[in-house]
C-alpha cells in the first residue's frame, strides 16, 4: 500500500497526538516543531461538514480543533474566557505567520486567577495578530467560548486550556449552518469592536440578551422529562421551575460536578426534599453546561446555571435536535452519572 508524502506526516503527527499524550506537551512546546511538523498539511482540505458533536477527553478534540487551526485558509476569529494551552497557542501563531487573519478576544480578569490571560495576551499581540480585551462595561465576565474558523463556527463549554480538554468532561459542536455562521460572525465583530448587538437567531443563545428567557421557557414547556448535566446550579428561578416541573409530574434529573461545599451540601438537601433526582460525578470533572428536554431537544452553552451567567457575562450555547447529537449525548450522561 503506497502513501502520499503528506498522508505519512498526517499519520505520525496522529500517532504523537493519540499515543503519546503525557508528554506531548513538552514535543510541541517549540514552535519551531509545529512549523515543520505542520507546514506538510497545512494546504489540505477540510472534509464537508453540517455538525458534529465531540466531547473531552473521550472524543481527543485537542487535535480536532489544532487540525482546524493548522488547516485554516482565510480567518481564524476566536472568543475565549481562558487560553493557556501552549500548543493551541502555537498553532494559531503559525497560522498567522501563514497569512491567515487572526482576531482573539480575552477576557481580562479571569475570576480568582485576574491575570491567567496577561503572558498570552502579550505574546500574541507582539506577534501582530489583532488581540482585544473583552468589553468590562456591558458585561462581568467575557465567559464565552467559541471560534470561526473560515466558514465552520466551534461553540461549546470549554476553554482552550490543557485541563479542558484531557481531564473535563466538555461538549463541542463543530456546525457549517449558514444561520449560525452569520450570527455569530455579527456577535464577533460587535464584541470586537464593542459595537452594542441586541440581535437575535432561534436556535442561538446569548447572554446577556436572550438566553435567560430562551432557558426558562425551554424549562417551562417540558412535557415528560429535564436532565441537567452540568458544572455547577445556583440561579433561583431556575430551581423554582425545576421545583414546579417536577410537581407537575415532569421527570427532572440533575448531574453536577462533585463538591463538598455548603452550597451544594444546601442544594442536595433542597433535592431530596423534593424528591429530585440529583448526582454529583467524580470523574471526569464535569465542566459542561448542558440541559435535555424531553430526550430530543439539547442545549449547549458557556453558561453555568447562576445568576451572574444568565443576566450579567457574555455567554453563547446552541440548541439542538438531531438524534444523532441527542443519542451521542444521552451515552455520555448514561456512563458518567449511571443510571440517568
Amino acid at each position: 500500500m503506497n502513501f502520499s508524502s503528506s498522508t505519512i506526516v498526517y499519520i505520525f503527527i496522529l500517532s504523537l497526538f493519540t499515543g503519546c499524550a503525557p508528554t506531548r506537551y513538552e514535543q510541541y512546546r517549540d514552535i519551531r516543531a509545529w512549523e515543520i511538523a505542520l507546514w506538510s498539511i497545512s494546504k489540505q482540505e477540510l472534509p464537508k461538514i453540517s455538525h458534529k458533536i465531540w466531547m473531552s477527553p473521550d472524543d481527543h478534540v485537542w487535535e480536532m480543533l489544532t487540525e482546524r487551526i493548522s488547516l485554516a485558509k482565510n480567518k481564524i476569529d476566536l472568543n475565549v474566557y481562558l487560553l493557556s494551552d501552549v500548543p493551541l497557542i502555537n498553532a494559531i501563531i503559525l497560522a498567522h505567520r501563514q497569512w491567515v487573519f487572526v482576531r482573539i478576544i480575552l477576557e481580562r480578569s479571569v475570576y480568582g486567577a485576574p491575570t491567567a490571560n496577561a503572558t498570552v495576551y502579550e505574546r500574541l499581540k507582539n506577534e501582530g495578530i489583532s488581540i482585544v480585551w473583552a468589553d468590562e462595561v456591558r458585561q462581568n465576565f467575557n465567559h464565552a467560548k467559541y471560534s470561526i474558523i473560515d466558514d465552520v463556527v466551534y461553540l461549546g463549554t470549554a476553554n482552550f486550556t490543557t485541563t479542558s480538554f484531557t481531564k473535563n468532561r466538555e461538549f463541542f459542536i463543530e456546525t457549517t449552518d449558514k444561520a449560525v455562521l452569520q450570527y455569530m460572525e455579527h456577535i464577533f465583530e460587535a464584541d470586537f469592536y464593542r459595537f452594542p448587538f441586541h440581535g437575535t437567531e432561534a436556535s442561538v443563545y446569548i447572554s446577556p440578551i436572550d438566553s435567560r428567557i430562551k432557558i426558562e421557557w425551554a424549562l417551562r414547556s417540558s412535557q415528560k422529562s429535564i436532565h441537567i448535566f452540568a458544572a455547577s446550579l445556583s440561579d433561583d428561578s431556575l430551581l423554582d421551575i425545576l421545583r414546579e416541573k417536577q410537581w407537575d409530574g415532569v421527570s427532572v434529573q440533575v448531574c453536577l460536578a462533585y463538591e463538598t461545599d455548603q452550597e451544594r451540601q444546601n442544594l442536595k438537601q433542597v433535592f431530596k426534599s423534593q424528591k429530585i433526582d440529583f448526582k454529583q460525578v467524580k470523574s471526569p470533572y464535569v465542566h459542561a453546561k448542558t440541559i435535555l428536554i424531553d430526550s430530543h431537544i439539547l442545549f449547549i452553552w458557556s453558561e453555568n446555571f447562576t445568576k451572574n451567567s444568565l443576566d450579567q457575562n457574555r455567554e453563547i450555547g446552541l440548541i439542538l435536535r438531531e438524534s444523532y447529537f441527542v443519542q451521542k449525548y444521552k451515552e455520555t450522561i448514561l456512563k458518567d452519572c449511571r443510571d440517568i
